[in-house]
């Protein structure tokens, strides 16, 4: 994930998420946005296409794979 300056990479295993800061170079999927936009796909319900399409957001890499991780926060 880039969040304006700042990068995190995420990983998903055992069930349990890990996130931590930085980026790594093997990532399967890399979403680029502001902080408010990753709370609206996360929290908001707002479709990772709209967001693309509105030029909100750029994903590289597996787009099914990035719809996953957002999944992981859906209550």
């Amino acid at each position: 994930m880039r969040l304006g300056p700042d990068a995190f990479h995420a990983d998903v295993a055992e069930g349990r998420l890990h996130i931590a800061r930085g980026e790594i170079s093997d990532a399967a999927a890399t979403i680029t946005c502001a902080v408010r936009v990753l709370q609206d796909l996360v929290f908001g319900g707002r479709d990772l296409d709209d967001a693309v399409h509105a030029a909100e957001a750029a994903i590289t890499g597996d787009a099914s794979t990035l719809r996953r991780f957002l999944r992981c926060f859906a209550s």
